[in-house]
């Protein structure tokens, strides 16, 4: 007989079994090489959906999604934050740079570093990386320096920037610049704080902080740097684990912990967005995003070629031709390469991606006009402009998307909240275009490199340098847009956005993705339901009696079960220490369900016979 005492703990580690909540030191078991099952124990777990599993002597990084939690012996834990001040960057060595590219650190001779635009460059100073499992909450830039004293036009000074990935093969994405501008500042002390770090843009474990000075090559002009500071408030956050220790007995509490864990999963309060399934990295390893696909044919052919091969109509050609034009011809424009070779190789891949275009448009001619009119207007812009309406065209016309047919239930979730995601937030873009008045493109870079939304717009915005214009004009406030994003997306509106694009929709496939649905709640019985009873008598009741409601609707509590299970709530509240609500009467043993039948769709249409009603669990019924 378990006592009361000792209910608590053991109805806490099963309710993490039933929702697969883990937590370093679990015992989990997963997929090895040849199929065989490999237990081990969780070392770490990561941002991107996988966890680092000790077993067999060696370490492994399986997704979670295809890890079953075995054994919690992790304990539960609570966060603590920690934030420190970092000097990154302190240099008091002089840089001056004129307009004919002449250089001197500390008044002797020197040499710049490149030259970018009409702007020679030279390298300040390069700070350590920034430390690992912390983020960036500040950074303030003092800078003492000054130009020549007339111009007055801002056009050099001090960029501040962060370099990513190996220092041999860095990506430098600037931050922003300290303009050197006396009809802002007489003073040649300038000093920046830089707060609104979210999204990709924001600095990164492992990236490194630059300061460069710039100055540009018309006649007279010159620019010095005397001393630089850069310092980076950061924040650690420690998991901290609370007392108690896993009981032997922990399986004994079974299925008090479900009927606990069913309850109190209808109360979207205990429920949080898990940020997990936000991450690029985890939706890209779970091939959330689309997959370019490269032209069966017709790459060596110029684009004024390919139209004339695929008699295109002359309306259409003549709308088309220009961009072609410049792409075929290798021509110049805002933001793309200088370097010829580098430009090539840029146009080339938007060149592969026409072509992509073109031989899937053979099948839709109704979208020709459409196509070619966006080609059209997109020409007289910038790269970044003909990057984002290439792609857009693309997808337009091919669908870009992988079959989802060979996608697990999990993936088409992620799939489907992704496209969810999308919409709230072109929804907020249009809601900060019309605020701003600005329909720029590089607003919508802007726009898009501020958030942390799980959406692969991000990405992309990082590649356009010029969204970095409208940080210092107070156009949008990045963190009023997420915290609106955060709001609209809410266990309910997640819910709903499911039923409608899958469980409810007649849309063309959505049978088979509700199969999918199934298929994932028959593999997933919770700990607990009906364990005595035989295998398809389980099975039948737990996916028809269980999860759907007498009109033979997913309940929410079952769509919450799914949810968290896939990591994408995060049900800590549901099965926190000091949470759970208290029982006085222990439950009976279930009763095998009825006998039915192997499921087929014949038994959506069923009535059920019973649910977890009286009769099945003593008194108590969860539905």
């Amino acid at each position: 007989m378990v006592s009361h005492q000792q209910t608590t703990p053991l109805v806490e580690s099963c309710s993490r079994v039933v929702l697969g909540l883990f937590k370093v030191g679990d015992i989990v078991r997963f997929p090895g090489a040849g199929h065989h099952q490999v237990h081990g124990q969780v070392v770490k777990i990561h941002e991107d959906g996988r966890a680092t599993v000790e077993a067999q002597g060696s370490q492994h990084c399986p997704l979670m999604r295809d890890c079953s939690l075995v054994v919690p012996r992790g304990n539960f834990s609570r966060s603590i934050v920690q934030r420190s001040v970092l000097d990154a960057i302190k240099t008091g060595r002089r840089c001056d740079i004129d307009w004919s590219g002449n250089c001197k650190l500390d008044g002797a001779a020197s040499s710049v570093d490149g030259k970018a635009g009409s702007h020679w460059w030279k390298r300040l100073a390069v700070s350590e990386p920034l430390p690992q499992d912390c983020k960036v909450d500040c950074i303030e830039v003092e800078v003492e320096g000054m130009d020549q004293g007339w111009g007055n036009s801002g056009d050099s000074g001090v960029l501040l920037s962060v370099l990513r990935g190996p220092s041999g093969d860095s990506v430098e994405d600037t931050v922003t610049s300290v303009d050197f501008d006396r009809n802002k500042s007489k003073s040649t002390t300038h000093r920046l704080v830089i707060r609104d770090f979210t999204g990709l843009a924001a600095p990164q474990p492992g990236d490194r902080l630059s300061l460069t000075l710039r100055s540009p090559q018309w006649g007279g002009w010159t620019a010095y740097c005397a001393s630089a500071n850069v310092q980076v408030l950061i924040r650690r956050e420690e998991e901290v684990p609370e007392s108690g220790e896993l009981q032997e007995a922990w399986m004994s509490s079974a299925q008090e912990s479900l009927f606990t864990v069913w309850h109190r999963l209808r109360n979207d309060k205990l429920l949080q967005i898990d940020k997990s399934h936000l991450s690029i990295g985890r939706q890209r390893s779970q091939s959330v995003f689309a997959e370019r696909r490269e032209p069966s044919s017709g790459v060596d052919l110029s684009l004024a070629q390919l139209m004339a091969r695929h008699e295109v109509p002359a309306a259409c050609s003549l709308k088309a031709k220009p961009l072609f034009d410049k792409l075929d011809g290798n021509v110049m424009t805002v933001g793309a390469p200088a370097d010829e070779a580098a430009r090539r190789r840029r146009y080339d891949a938007l060149r592969a991606t026409v072509v992509a275009t073109w031989e899937a448009l053979q099948l839709k001619p109704e979208l020709m006009e459409a196509v070619c009119t966006t080609y059209g207007e997109s020409a007289a812009h910038c790269v970044f402009r003909w990057d984002r309406d290439v792609a857009n065209m693309h997808d337009l016309v091919t669908g870009d998307r992988v079959g989802e047919d060979a996608m697990d239930a999990e993936g088409m979730v992620l799939r489907s909240l992704h496209e969810f995601r999308k919409q709230l937030a072109e929804h907020e873009l249009h809601r900060a275009k019309a605020a701003a008045k600005n329909v720029d493109v590089h607003f919508e870079s802007y726009f898009y490199s501020s958030l942390h939304f799980g959406l692969e717009e991000q990405e992309a915005a990082l590649r356009d340098p010029n969204r970095l214009n409208y940080r210092e004009m107070n156009l949008m406030s990045p963190e009023c847009v997420q915290r609106s994003l955060m709001r609209a997306y809410s266990p309910g509106s997640i819910r709903a956005w499911l039923r409608k694009e899958i469980l409810e929709s007649t849309a063309e496939g959505a049978q088979a993705r509700r199969e999918k649905l199934l298929d994932w709640l028959r593999a997933h019985i919770p700990l607990g339901y009906q364990d005595q009873a035989a295998p398809s008598d389980r099975m039948g009741s737990w996916v028809f009696d269980q999860c759907h409601d007498e009109g033979y609707r997913m309940t929410d509590a079952a769509l919450n079960f799914l949810l968290c299970r896939m990591r994408i709530l995060d049900p800590s509240d549901v099965v926190r220490p000091g949470l759970l609500p208290e029982r006085r009467e222990p439950l009976r043993e279930a009763k095998p369900a009825p006998e039915r039948h192997a499921a087929t769709q014949a038994d959506l249409e069923e009535k059920p016979e019973s649910g977890w009603g009286l009769d099945s669990m003593g008194g108590c019924r969860l539905s």
